[in-house]
């Protein structure tokens, strides 16, 4: 069966969809996530990548640059409202 592409894309995680968002570049995410006030690298982008999900601490601030839910960026921590 083929997928489609809007189809991959609901599929798709939400640190995959970050990912998509930024040209498949930890360094473009962490270059845009990056603040005076806080610090984002390469190496912290890839981490979340290997562990498929974005932390809690980070997920609010990725959610407003890149317009990814929280909810798919961190089920555990934002999980999704059932209204």
């Amino acid at each position: 069966m083929l997928r489609t592409m809007s189809s991959r894309r609901e599929s798709e995680s939400g640190v995959e969809k970050l990912m998509t968002a930024a040209g498949g570049s930890a360094s473009e995410v962490a270059k845009r996530l990056t603040t005076p006030e806080r610090q984002c690298s390469r190496q912290l982008v890839e981490y979340w990548c290997r562990r498929g999900y974005v932390p809690g601490t980070w997920a609010p601030q990725v959610a407003e640059k890149f317009a990814i839910p929280l909810h798919e960026l961190n089920p555990r921590v934002y999980p999704q409202s059932l209204s």
